[in-house]
């Protein structure tokens, strides 16, 4: 016959620890949960930014071609351009000078261009300009549109297809072969009077979207970029394309999920790639074509894996402690027990921050501890997910998420009239050598200080790592005096630092450029930055030449 003590202790023992088994798996649900809520809001982050980063250098085509396009049709004379040959001549030098102002505005444009209906004007008349490798534009001979027919895409997809349309387009990528390259064009037909006068048009070349889909970095994740056709434009293991016949079923699938705008209000799709799981999320662009990112499912439960170790670890422990508790205490385990349920509750809730004030020295504590324990690494994990959009890894500082967010701010604050600030650039000198003559762990070291050193002169969230040795400091509400106080700052603590001990040889140095906003003479972030990297990269050849100097000096 079972004693009322074992009894007790059966009866309790199954209520306690049914409890807190219980309330830990309704907590681990819901922290699993909040995991994958922001492991999809990370990717749609992702992706909504790399196609913001893209809308921006597609609109600005587009208004640049939509202003050239009513600059012609106010301006040109169709009937006297028939006729008057220096007329002509004169109109199209005056085009020339405004298409060349309109593409630098716009950025990235590559080719700009007007041709007039060859029939009326000539097959060869117009202007066709094309930037040089020193960002300048230069005159070349015009196509002979009248010696391709209208359905040849590789020569004359131009002029036709807007033609053909009578609206302002993007075209479809397609290899260009009268100059052989791999493009995408915003193309406007011009009417004057009423009449089809011609084409204007900017293109912009497949390299600078891929670069931007070669600069998604997320959890091994890639980039690709789908038309509206289901038409593969780029992708990593097709950066040519591919068309939608020659996909795969599982990829046919994501496609179908990406052009259906089935991600309009976030959420993503499980599909397999290489016979993984793969999670896909995208975004839209301007012109036409979608954004997708795809990310190993494997790299997305990662966390989720350790999440339920931890648990498993905390369950074993659990388990132990209030097996011992109750058989040697019954009466003293109540209202702890009430306790540490009400705390587990209020985590199950996602309070991660709920205070337990149980402590002692007996395996009641031990218990209080775990779930302290718990508590405390579960908020820090959370936090940990929350900062990896925005803080880098190694320092510390902010990284380039956080530096493009800034950048937009500003360009934003500039746009308003509000803004007011000044940049530092700052590179690491002589990283290289110590890459190759220590090692890169001394590298990083070298890094790290370096970022530390900024943090302590311009504050940690002033400073972003945009490089593999390169930082930004953006410092607001500052007048242009003091750059010279953080200037002489930042050179101070790099000496205090050089005295002090450290484990590499050689002394830390950084080459920096400032850079001040001026207000009604810049009129975006870049511009700003432009100068102060120019100055880092003079105070760097100064920082050399001195350094070469020396060398040469007898003993």
């Amino acid at each position: 016959m079972r004693s009322l003590r074992t009894k007790l202790f059966f009866l309790i023992f199954i209520i306690v620890f049914g409890v807190y088994l219980v309330l830990s798996l309704v907590g681990a649900h819901d922290m699993l949960e909040t995991i994958e809520e922001d492991t999809a809001l990370e990717m749609s982050m992702i992706t909504h930014q790399k196609a913001e980063e893209l809308n921006v250098r597609l609109s600005g085509i587009e208004r640049a071609v939509d202003e050239l396009a009513k600059y012609i049709e106010k301006n040109a004379d169709a009937e006297r351009m028939k006729t008057d040959e220096a007329y002509m001549t004169e109109f199209m030098d005056q085009l020339s000078v405004r298409s060349i102002d309109a593409a630098r505005i716009a950025g990235n444009v590559e080719n700009v261009y007007f041709r007039p209906e060859p029939n009326e004007y000539g097959s060869r008349s117009g202007i066709f300009l094309i930037r040089n490798a020193f960002d300048d534009f230069l005159s070349v001979e015009c196509t002979d549109i009248l010696a391709y027919e209208p359905d040849d895409r590789d020569h004359v997809a131009w002029y036709y297809e807007p033609l053909k349309s009578g609206n302002a387009i993007w075209l479809a990528p397609y290899y260009n072969r009268n100059i052989n390259i791999f493009m995408t064009s915003y193309v406007s037909p011009v009417v004057v009077n009423g009449r089809f006068f011609g084409v204007v048009g900017m293109d912009i070349y497949m390299t600078f979207i891929h670069s931007v889909m070669d600069s998604i970095d997320y959890k091994d994740g890639f980039g690709f970029l789908v038309e509206s056709n289901g038409n593969i434009v780029y992708h990593q293991d097709y950066p040519y394309g591919l068309s939608n016949v020659m996909v795969d079923e599982e990829l046919a699938k994501a496609i179908d999920a990406v052009i259906s705008d089935q991600f309009a209000d976030g959420g993503n799709i499980k599909y397999f790639w290489n016979e993984k799981p793969h999670i896909l999320t995208s975004s839209s662009l301007g012109n036409g074509m979608y954004l997708a990112l795809s990310v190993p499912e494997e790299e997305i439960l990662a966390p989720r894996l350790r999440l339920w170790h931890k648990m498993l670890i905390i369950f074993c422990a659990a388990f132990a402690v209030i097996f011992v508790v109750v058989w040697l205490v019954m009466t003293k385990i109540i209202n702890p027990v009430k306790e540490l349920t009400t705390a587990a509750k209020r985590l199950s809730k996602g309070e991660l921050s709920v205070p337990i004030n149980y402590h002692s020295d007996d395996e009641i504590g031990a218990l209080a501890d775990s779930i302290r324990m718990m508590a405390g690494e579960l908020q820090e994990y959370i936090g940990y997910i929350h900062a990896q959009a925005y803080a880098d890894e190694m320092t510390g500082v902010g990284n380039k998420a956080s530096y493009a967010d800034m950048i937009k701010i500003l360009d934003r604050k500039i746009e308003e009239g509000f803004a007011d600030f000044f940049i530092g650039v700052f590179d690491v000198n002589g990283l290289k050598a110590i890459n190759d003559r220590l090692g890169h762990e001394y590298g990083d070291m070298v890094i790290t200080d370096s970022a530390n050193v900024l943090k302590a002169v311009f504050g940690a969230e002033r400073v972003y790592r945009v490089g593999g040795d390169e930082f930004v400091t953006i410092v607001e509400s500052e007048t242009k005096e003091d750059i010279d106080r953080y200037s002489n700052s930042l050179r101070e603590t790099l000496e205090r630092h050089n005295k002090s001990g450290k484990l590499y040889d050689v002394d830390l140095t950084l080459s920096q450029g400032y850079a001040m906003f001026v207000k009604g003479g810049d009129t975006e972030y870049k511009q700003v930055f432009r100068r102060a990297d120019e100055e880092m990269y003079k105070d760097k050849e100064l920082f050399y030449k001195e350094k070469n100097s020396k060398r040469k000096r007898p003993d």
